[in-house]
């Protein structure tokens, strides 16, 4: 990975800004779904929001 620090050349920046987030919340006015991505491979899970944390 390049320095983002010292790169003058604007191909750090460059990357990431096209870099596609490998993990997404999407919110729905029927609940929320996390959608995780390998490759070209995209897998949805259902979000429980109203599970509590368990201490």
């Amino acid at each position: 990975m390049t320095n983002l620090a010292f790169d003058v050349s604007g191909q750090a920046l460059e990357q990431v800004l096209t870099e596609q987030p490998s993990l997404v919340l999407r919110f729905y006015s029927y609940g929320v779904m996390l959608e995780k991505c390998e490759g070209n491979r995209v897998t949805e899970y259902p979000v429980d929001v109203r599970r509590e944390k368990a201490s």
